[in-house]
């Protein structure tokens, strides 16, 4: 299985997961919103952690393509 075919299995469930949650307990919670920029720093960081592991396990390639989204993000957003 590719790591497309992966992510694209983990969004499905993550979607199915959320779903779930707002259907069973929309009702019981009050959530605070989140604004853009605080999504955007814990993606980046969920990045980071993610191109951390795969140098740490020598997987250069997947680090790069990692590094890259990391780039882009930091581009778009302007930021350092």
């Amino acid at each position: 299985m590719t790591d497309k075919e992966i992510n694209k299995i983990a969004k499905l469930v993550a979607k199915e997961v959320v779903e779930t949650f707002v259907r069973e307990y929309a009702g019981e919670m009050k959530v605070d919103p989140v604004d853009e920029t605080d999504l955007v720093m814990m993606e980046l960081d969920r990045l980071n952690n993610l191109m951390s592991r795969y140098v740490s396990n020598e997987q250069y390639e997947k680090a790069t393509i990692i590094k890259r989204k990391i780039d882009i993000i930091k581009n778009r957003y302007d930021l350092k």
